[in-house]
C-alpha cells in the first residue's frame, strides 16, 4: 500500500475537483482493485521470460525537479507476437506493475531530495509506428492501461511526451483517448522535428540516452541505455502458444463461439461451440478472437471458500 499521508489523500480530492464523496467513491475502488490485483505484492510477481525479453520501456533518468522518467518504446514492439505468446492480462499486468514502481521511485526521490516527488514523465517514443500496431488486441491493452492509469493513478502523470510521431500517429491516438481524462490529454505534449532539443526542456542532457538526444550511455558506452530500457523486437515464433482458443463473438443480443479449426473444442470444464441455426441459408465471413482471462486473488478466494463449505459427496 503506498504510504497514505496528506498527499496521497490530495491525489484522490484533486482528481474530483475536492468532491467528497466522489473522491471516497475513487478511493474505495482503488482499494478493492488493489486487492483483486494484489498490488501489495506485486514486485515479487514476475512476467513470463517472453514479456521479460520482448516488452519494451524502461526507467530511466529524472527531470530537472527529480521525477522519474519512464521511456515506452512503441514502434519496435511485436504486439502480435507477444500476444500469441502471452495473454493480454498478464501485458496489462506488467504495466500495473510499472506505475507501483514508479510511485515507488517517486517515494525514494521524496526522501533523497528532501521535497515531496508526486509525479512521474512517461515517453513514448513512435518511431516505427505502423499498422501491425492498431491490431485490435493490442490496441485493447493500451485501452484498458489508460482506464486503469485514470482510475487507480490519478494525478501521478506529470507530462505524457510523444516523440518520432509518424503520420499514422493521429489514427492510432483517436482509439485511445476516449480512455483518457480531459487532463490527462492537457498533460500530453508532441514535440516535432526538432525533439532532441525540445527534450532537453523537460529532461538534462546528462538524465537523457544519447539515443534520445543526452549524453548519458551505459556503463559499455552503448548509447540506448539498455540496462535500462528495452526496446522490443520480433518475438520468435518458438513462444508462441499452441492450440489456443479464439474469442466469443459477439452479435447484438447473441454470442457465438468459434475456432480456426473446429467446431468444437474441450476445455477443462466447458464445451464452446459455434450455433449457426438461425442462419443457416445465409454464408458469411466473420473473424474472431477469444481471451480466457485467469481469475483474479478475490475470486480464488471465494472458490476456495466455496469448496471448504460446500458438503462432502455421499458416499
Amino acid at each position: 500500500m503506498p504510504k497514505t499521508d496528506d498527499y496521497f489523500f490530495l491525489r484522490w480530492l484533486r482528481a474530483q475537483k475536492f468532491d467528497l464523496k466522489k473522491s471516497e467513491d475513487m478511493l474505495r475502488k482503488h482499494l478493492e482493485f488493489r486487492k483483486q490485483q494484489d498490488l501489495d505484492n506485486i514486485f515479487t510477481w514476475q512476467p513470463s521470460e517472453v514479456i521479460q525479453l520482448y516488452d519494451s520501456g524502461g526507467m530511466c533518468g529524472y527531470d530537472y525537479e527529480g521525477c522519474p522518467v519512464w521511456f515506452d518504446i512503441i514502434g519496435k514492439l511485436d504486439p502480435k507476437g507477444l500476444l500469441l505468446s502471452a495473454s493480454k492480462q498478464e501485458l496489462i499486468r506488467k504495466r500495473i506493475k510499472v506505475c507501483e514502481l514508479l510511485l515507488q521511485e517517486c517515494e525514494l526521490q521524496s526522501q533523497k531530495l528532501g521535497r515531496k516527488t508526486e509525479t512521474s514523465i512517461i515517453v513514448f517514443d513512435m518511431e516505427g509506428l505502423n499498422l501491425k500496431h492498431l491490431w485490435k488486441p493490442a490496441v485493447e491493452v493500451y485501452q484498458q492501461f489508460f482506464a486503469i492509469l485514470e482510475a487507480n493513478y490519478p494525478e501521478t502523470m506529470k507530462n505524457l511526451i510523444v516523440i518520432r510521431a509518424p503520420k499514422l500517429f493521429p489514427v492510432a491516438f483517436n482509439l485511445v483517448k476516449s480512455f483518457m481524462s480531459e487532463e490527462t490529454r492537457k498533460k500530453m505534449v508532441i514535440l516535432g522535428g526538432n525533439w532532441k532539443q525540445e527534450l532537453q526542456k523537460f529532461i538534462s542532457p546528462d538524465q537523457l540516452p544519447m539515443e534520445f538526444g543526452g549524453t548519458m550511455t551505459d556503463p559499455n558506452g552503448n548509447p540506448k541505455c539498455l540496462s535500462k530500457i528495452k526496446y522490443g523486437g520480433e518475438v520468435p515464433k518458438s513462444y508462441y502458444m499452441h492450440n489456443q482458443m479464439a474469442v466469443c463473438i459477439r452479435w447484438g443480443r447473441h454470442r457465438f463461439w468459434s475456432f480456426p479449426e473446429s467446431q468444437e473444442r474441450r476445455t477443462t470444464a466447458d464445451v464452446i461451440r459455434f450455433d449457426n441455426t438461425y442462419s443457416l441459408m445465409h454464408t458469411k465471413k466473420v473473424s474472431y478472437t477469444v481471451e480466457v482471462l485467469l481469475p483474479d486473488k478475490a475470486t480464488q478466494e471465494n472458490i476456495q471458500s466455496l469448496k471448504a463449505t460446500s458438503p462432502s459427496p455421499a458416499q
